[in-house]
This record gives C-alpha cells, structure tokens and sequence, in this order.
C-alpha cells in the first residue's frame, strides 16, 4: 500500500478527516481509534489525530511530543497514550479519562513497553516489569491499593470495562479498580497465587484460566464472575475463554463448550448444548450473544436472538465451509471458504447485508466490524460496507478511494529472488503479501494475482501455472523448493520442484475446492479442508504420502505442524495424528497413548516433536538427542508449561512461573545449566538461532545459552542487554535485539548480522522491527527507511537499492 488512509462515517467521531487529509496521503502504518476519535502513526514516527476533540481528536496540546518516535497507540473510551522508541509515554484527550497523565509523568518518561486500557484508565508495564497506573482512580486509574505487588515480574495486564488484572510471571493475578466489577478479587485469592496463564472478561467479571486447564472466576455474580453452577466442567481441559457484555464461553480441549454468566447474553446455551458437545475451535460474540465454529464449518449461535443469537434465517449457510466469523455490538458476519459472506443479526447494525449482497458471493478475505457497521476486504483490494450508515455502513462518499496500492523493492543474491526486474513492472503497484521459499518469492497483489520470481526450480517461474494465478489468490505457501496458492473458491494451485510439493496432479480433485488452509515443511504440503479433512502432496516419505493415517485425518484437524520431513496434525478433540520420515517424528506410537486427548499445541525442532497439554504437561517424541527424549527434565515437565519454542536440535519450554526447561541436543541449547540461575523466573518470551536460545526476561534483560559462535553467548554485549530489551530477532546464526529507546543490539555469527559496527549510527535510535533471513537481518525505522547488514550475498548489503529505502517501508520479509 501507499500509506494513505480513508475515512467515511460519522463525521464528528473520525469518518471526516478533511482537516488532516495532507497528513494522510501517505506513509501510514497503523491507525487506532476509541469511541470518537483516530490516531494514525506515520512511517516516520509522527502521530496523526482527527475526530471528537475532546476524546483525542485534537493533540495539539501535546502536538510537539508526536512529530517522531511514535511506535503505538492505545485507547481508553475517550483519550490516548502513545509509547514512543525511547520508552516515553505521552497522553491526549479527556482528562478524567487518562488523557492527563501529569500525576505520573515522571515514572513514564522512560522505559515503558506496554500500554493497556479499559473504558476509563490505563496501565502501563515498564521494562522492569512493574505498573504504572492513571485515569479514572476508581476504576483502575489508582493501584496504590496493591502498588507493593505491582512493583515487579508483570507481564500481562487485562482489563474489563472499569477494572484491572495484572498476570505476574509466577501465575499470581493482582487485580484492581471497581471492586464489585473484579478489581477486588480476595475471595478467589488463593486460587490466584499461581498458574494463571490468561485472564478474559466481560463488562463487569474475569474469568482466568490456569496451567492445569482449569477456570477461576470472580467479580459480578450474574454476568460472569459466580461460575458455580458448571464448577464441575471447568476444572480441567480448558483452553480458551472468551466474554462478551455479560457472559463467558470456554472452550475446552475436547472440543466441548461451557457456558456461565448473565443466560440472556449467552450464559445459558442449553438450547444449543447438542451441538456444543464436540468440534468447537472458536468462538466469537457481539454485546449479548455467541456464534462458534466447528470442526466440520458449521456454526452454531445462542444468546440474545436481535443481536445474533438466532441465525435460523440464514442456518442452511452455515452448515459448512465456514472459515471466520467476526461480530459488531449486534450482528454476526461470517467469510465461508468459497469468499463469500453471511450475516444475521441486528439488521440495520449490519446482520442485513442485502442491499451489498452480489458484492459479497466470493473474493471476501476479512471483514471487520464497529459498533453498528461492517467492512469487508475483497481478494481484489476493494472494500465493501454495511449496516448503520451514520457508523460507517455507506462508503459511497470514498467508493473511489477503497482500491489498493503497494510497490516492492529486492535486494541480494539475484538468483534467490534478490533480482526482480524481470517482473518488475508488476510490482509497482498492488502488492499485499509476499511469501518467500529457500530460492524465490511468490506476491500477492490486491486483484489477487500472484507474480513469482527468484530461482525458476524454486518456484520462481510459475508459467506453467500462471493462467491459474492471474485472479483469486488469498494466500501462499512453500516448501523449501516449491508453492501452493489457496484461491478464493478453496482450491490449490501448485508449481516449484515436483518432488517437494511443486507437482499435486495426484491429489488434484482433493484440491479444486473447499481448502482452508495450506502448510509445508521441507519437502511436502498439508491441506485442511472444509470438512476438517487433511490432504497431503509431495515427498512420499517426508510427510507427502499420509495414507497409513487416511482414515484419522478424514475430519476434525484443526491444525497441522510440521517438522522438516514430518507432519503432526492436531484435531479437535485433543489428539495427535502424525506422519512422515519415522525417526523424526513421523511415528509417535510410543507416546500414543498420551496423544489421545488434551493437546493444545505442538512445536519441532528439525527432527522431533513436543506437544503441550491443557493440563500444562509436556510429550515429547522422534530423535532423541534433538529433542525427542525429554526423560531427563520429566519431572519438570508434568505442569504448568504454557510455551514451548524449538532450534534446529533443542527444545525450551517457559513455565507459568516464569522458568524454564531445556533439553534435547546440548550443543545447541538443550543445556542451559551454565545459566540456570538466571531462567529460573521471570521470562516471558525465548527466540532462537539454528543452535542457540536467547530469553526475554520480564524486567528487559536478556539470557543466552547454545552454540557460542551462533548467539549462544552474548558477552560481549552483555552490559547492553540488562534492561531495556523489548524484541528479539534470529536468523540462523546470530541475534539482533531492539531496545525500548529504538536501539539494536546484535551477536553470535559475525558475519552473518551478530556484528553490526558497519552500520552501528543508524541503529541508536528510532528502529520499530528488524527481520532475518537466513544470514541477514534488516531493520526498519520509524520514519520508514530500512538498515541492512549481515551477509551481503544474502541481503545485507543494500545499497544497490538504497534510495528506495530511505522512506515509506511498512514491511519487510
């Protein structure tokens, strides 16, 4: 895109942005809005407002504080807070409302990482993982009441509409603000001492949900906070919840729902239990109902029946194929797999799209909502709108503005798709996505063509099949020598190298419609049907051939994972099906019995498999010494795991309690004894190089460990990584940190991006995100210019394209 922005709507609250439009023809990266007012950030830093004045709309007040550095926005109902690159905090708007922050200016003037907000106050986390808290006092704007808790290892804040709760490093929740809506939480307390791994609410309780797959609840009895009357059914095997106005929803591993809370809103879903008794994978709400979605692409809906809790009118559209649902105050619209839509609720709020309905048969790719309207992306770039006009439900006004735009600039090795000229004239304009394999690029443009370029045995000359991609392509995939492009009708186009992946000509009827979802490891790819089904090409015995499972994966996958030559499909019910090379994880009939129920997640390394549980518990299979025997670490490994991340041969898992467990190939970081001290709290997030681990910890310092020479060991950095650390990034050999005062940090491989002297002065300040291939990494600033180093064969040296890059980038990969 060009970084423009549109507006239409109301024109009070933002839908006329007459007044700043000059700010707004280009350059911008994200745009945030509350009740009546907008903020777009700029590739350069600078923060745009237009809207009601006094929700935000008008900055002026601290216009000289939002020309650069700007990095992200949040919103109470009616005020701002930017974070900006060197930690600072700066609020706008209604003053009771967290607009004035002057109470705490000095606690927000350097090293925050993380703003929330509820209706009234906001509550940031600094790099030492503490809180600071302003707005309204009584409705979490004042901690002071539980300020000797909130002084360190935060790492997640939630609010409802007038509370707070804070999920600490060791699984403990402090929770503040309107007592009787969940900021007091004292007769829960001891059941929040530990384990919490995720707090959701609705408008007035909070429901957290704990290592061991079980569910807290506290606040307003009737809408949420008194789960007692399905105590029984919430005690273990939940793995998500979700809350609307006044009630919640858990998901259990199973694939069963469980429902409590205010029964007009939701709570009460006997009418549709028989239906909620298996293959739910998602649930989505407005103010006062639900709609969840089957394994199967069935939806099933209960609640307030206005505000789309009855879809009869529509039920013979939502038997199946259904991909994603997305809900406003008072109405449903689902995107079906053939990109068409279906909508009920609320009619005039957007559950009667009738007056747009030959726009939305096919080519819808997402849809958004407000209060009272929707909005849908077409595979074509254009827009469609509807429901409340006054809320954005008639674009007519900027019809001719909703189109796309978007140019793309190479660099590195030509032959791997660092050359484009040949296709240049197709990438000037359009461009929403690029995928990349080991040797060429595949971009989709906003008329959802698909241009290819790079290595012509990699994917990068798509002749063959360039009839198939001239219309409808929503998203790619690759191997590591071929692609696979899902189309708006559901099928699958392939080119590249036959033997990975790039030849589906056996498998071809399977392919023609109803695909959801395509993954690849090295050499083979997995569809997900609609019908929950799994379709498997490529190399046989790398995962292409999955006929010894057929008859398991025939309905119910909900995910699909995959090693370098193996598969592990999850379905909805908990279980693991996998396939591919045996020894590396293929076969699993060792650990099978634990594979039966309970899976949440599963992550690899290159030869070996970990599959997380709803009660916290780790399995682990495939080649031993690369992660595949976790004998030794067990006892370690039987709760409260939340997050599992894998290298090419070792596994890490982080622990509710902040802590964590390593093993597998102990030259590459399945020993981390040297540094155990240092993992035993407090770490929230671990990245990873070819051989090496490097962890975040709650209060920004960082801890390393693995093969020295590919990041393993950051000493000579070490005084630069003790606070402050926001984001890590890894490529196969080294590691690049960005600070929270926009700085970069790099080590391991020296000449694959760990040393970054050439281009240190303009990696001091301003950078917002840094990506790495394979031996490379590029960062992009604030005011949207792009920094290479690195491997120059590989990327990292740019300057060949440099004047392309000194402004207006909103991405890379």
């Amino acid at each position: 895109a060009n970084g423009s922005v549109v507006t239409w709507g109301n024109a009070f609250y933002g839908g006329n942005s007459s007044a700043v439009a000059l700010l707004l023809t280009e350059g911008v990266v994200q745009v945030c809005g509350n009740n009546n007012a907008f903020v777009a950030i700029k590739a350069n830093g600078s923060a745009v407002t237009w809207g009601d004045a006094a929700y935000g709309g008008n900055s002026s007040a601290v216009a000289p504080l939002l020309t650069e550095g700007v990095v992200q926005v949040r919103g109470t109902d009616k005020a701002f807070a930017a974070i900006k690159a060197n930690g600072s905090v700066v609020t706008w708007g209604d003053a009771r409302n967290g607009g004035d922050s002057s109470a705490v200016a000095a606690l927000l003037a350097e090293g925050v990482v993380q703003v929330y907000g509820n209706a009234d106050a906001f509550a940031a986390i600094t790099a030492n993982s503490g809180v600071v808290t302003w707005g309204g006092a009584a409705y979490g704007g004042d901690s002071s009441a539980v300020a000797a808790l909130l002084t360190e290892g935060v790492i997640q804040v939630c609010g409802t509409n007038l509370t707070f709760a804070a999920i600490k490093a060791n699984g403990s929740v402090v929770t503040w603000g309107r007592v009787d809506y969940g900021g007091n939480s004292s007769a829960v307390a001891p059941l929040l001492t530990e384990g919490v791994i995720q707090v959701c609410g609705t408008n007035s309780a909070f429901a957290a949900i704990k290592a061991n797959g079980s569910v807290v609840t506290w606040g307003e009895a009737r809408n949420g906070g008194n789960s007692s009357a399905v105590a029984p059914l919430l005690t273990e095997g939940v793995v998500q919840v979700c809350g609307n106005n006044g009630a919640f929803v858990a998901i259990k591993a199973n694939g069963s729902v469980v429902t409590w809370g205010n029964a007009a809103y939701g709570g009460d879903s006997s009418a549709v239990a028989p239906l909620l008794t298996e293959g739910v994978i998602q649930v989505c709400e407005t103010n006062s109902a639900f709609a969840a979605i089957k394994a199967n692409g069935s939806v099933v809906t209960w609640g307030d029946a206005r505000n789309g809790g009855n879809s009869l009118a529509v039920a013979p559209l939502l038997t199946d194929g259904v991909v994603q649902v997305c809900g406003n105050n008072n109405a449903f619209a689902a995107i079906k797999a053939n990109g068409s839509v279906v909508t009920w609720g609320g009619a005039d709020k957007g559950g009667d799209s009738s007056a747009v309905a030959p726009l939305l048969t096919d080519g819808v790719v997402q849809v958004c909502g407000n209060k009272y309207a929707f909005a849908a992306i077409k595979a074509n770039g254009s827009v469609v709108t509807w429901g409340d006009a006054a809320y954005g439900g008639n674009s007519s006004a900027v019809a001719a503005l909703l189109t796309a735009n978007g140019s793309v600039v190479t660099w590195g090795n030509a032959f791997y798709g660092g050359n484009s000229s040949a296709v240049a004239l197709l990438l000037t304009e359009g461009v929403v996505q690029v995928c990349g394999n080991k040797g060429a690029f595949v971009a989709i443009k906003a008329n959802g063509s698909a241009v290819t370029w790079g290595d012509a045995a990699y994917g990068g000359n798509s002749s063959a099949v360039a009839p198939l991609l001239t219309e409808g392509v929503v998203q790619v995939r690759g191997t590591d020598k071929a692609f696979a492009a899902i189309k708006a009708n559901g099928s699958v186009v392939t080119w590249g190298d036959a033997r990975n992946g790039g030849d589906s000509s056996a498998v071809a009827a399977l392919l023609a419609e109803g695909v959801v979802q395509v993954y690849g490891n090295a050499d083979a790819f997995a569809a997900i049907t609609a019908n929950s089904g799994v379709v498997t090409w490529g190399r046989a015995d790398k995962g292409g051939d999955s006929s010894a499972v057929a008859a398991l994966l025939t309905e119910g996958v909900i995910q699909v994972c995959g090693t370098n030559l193996t598969f592990a499909a999850i379905k909805a019910n908990g279980s693991v099906v996998t396939w591919g090379r045996v020894d590396y994880g293929g076969d699993s009939s060792a650990v099978a019995p634990l594979l039966t129920e309970g899976v949440i997640q599963v992550c690899g390394t290159n030869y070996a498999f970990a599959a997380i549980k709803a009660n916290g518990s780790v399995v682990t299979w495939g080649e031993a010494r690369n992660g595949g025997n976790s004998s030794a670490v067990a006892p370690l490994l039987t709760e409260g795991v939340v997050q599992v991340c894998g290298n090419n041969g070792a596994f890490v898992a982080i622990k509710a309690n902040g802590s964590v467990v390593t093993w597998g190939n102990a030259a590459y970081g399945g020993d981390s004894s040297a540094v155990a001290p240092l993992l035993t709290e407090g770490v929230i997030q671990v990245c990873e190089t070819n051989s090496a681990f490097a962890a975040i910890k709650a209060n920004g310092s960082v801890v390393t460990w693995g093969d020295a020479r590919n990041g393993g060991n950051s000493l000579a950095v070490a005084p630069l990584l003790t606070d402050g650390v926001v984001q890590v990034c890894g490529n196969n050999n080294a590691f690049a940190a960005i600070k929270a005062n926009g700085s970069v940090v790099t080590w391991g491989g020296a000449d694959k991006g760990g040393d970054s002297s050439a281009v240190a002065p303009l990696l001091t300040d301003g950078v917002v995100q840094v990506c790495g291939n394979k031996y490379a990494f590029a960062a992009i600033k604030a005011n949207g210019s792009v920094v290479t180093w690195g491997d120059a064969a590989y990327g990292g040296n740019s300057s060949a394209v440099a004047a392309l890059l000194t402004e207006g980038v909103v991405q890379v990969y």
